[in-house]
């Protein structure tokens, strides 16, 4: 009998044998849904579970913001100023950087610096730093406040 046969046998044994256990196992007693046993350590175990869900997504909510300061994730050094969608895994941004702005082409591949601008270009809709939702969604909450 070679090696690969006998771990093949063993292994059938075991999943022969399996469901054995099961039987063996002691028998739990399930208390009926009226019954007031049921009633207060569960809530204070699913209370417990929830909180604990909770805290941990808070947890790792104030981790993930605390390595994006470390990293540097929000940076003054450049803004977006304008963004245009030309496909579907193209895009074209108008940057800020300093005094000057960039107008980049991004795709799947790559990012290429198409033109340089020394001044800013004056944009038709910089109104100001909001975008037109949150221009909306302002005027909508004046005229439900006055």
């Amino acid at each position: 009998m070679t090696v690969t046969n006998l771990k093949r046998r063993t292994w059938l044994l075991a999943l022969l044998l399996l469901p054995l256990t099961a039987v063996a196992a002691p028998a739990v007693q399930v208390p009926e849904p009226g019954d007031p046993a049921m009633g207060i350590p569960v809530a204070l175990e699913f209370g417990a579970s929830l909180l604990l869900v909770i805290t941990a997504i808070f947890i790792v909510g104030w981790f993930y913001a605390r390595m994006q300061r470390i990293r540097g994730g929000s940076s003054n050094v450049f803004n977006i100023v304008a963004s245009q969608s030309l496909g579907a895994k193209e895009r074209i941004i108008l940057l800020e950087v300093g005094e000057k702005q960039i107008v980049v082409g991004i795709t799947a591949a790559s990012m290429q610096a198409l033109h340089v601008f020394d001044e800013p270009v004056a944009l038709a809709n910089a109104r100001s730093g909001k975008s037109e939702f949150a221009e909306r969604l302002t005027s909508v909450f004046r005229g439900a406040v006055k």
